[in-house]
């Protein structure tokens, strides 16, 4: 079965973004 954008992967996605905000203090610089 493929998986597509639009699937929420069960594995976390290589996202940088989300690799920074991985502390509260990450998310609140983002927030």
């Amino acid at each position: 079965m493929p998986t597509t954008f639009k699937e929420i992967p069960r594995e976390r996605p290589v996202t940088p973004l989300l690799d920074r905000a991985d502390t509260p203090h990450g998310l609140r610089r983002l927030g």
